[in-house]
């Protein structure tokens, strides 16, 4: 189960934030941008776990809308 959340901060460019887990506890987040160019889209994220691991990753997205 999880939340995520975009809030624009230009015409170009969004904030992305999501959490997710499971009931087992692994509580995970993700905070990035996104540029949107025309018919494309780009992603730009960090993510972590909310335990102290240090299992953190980044994250880079493409789409085309056609």
């Amino acid at each position: 189960m999880g939340v995520n959340g975009v809030h624009q901060l230009s015409n170009e460019f969004d904030l992305i934030g999501e959490a997710y887990g499971t009931h087992r506890g692994g509580t995970e987040f993700q905070l990035g941008l996104r540029y949107n160019w025309g018919p494309a889209v780009f992603d730009l994220g960090y993510g972590w776990v909310r335990s102290d691991s240090d299992d953190d990753w980044y994250t880079v997205g493409f789409a085309w809308a056609f």
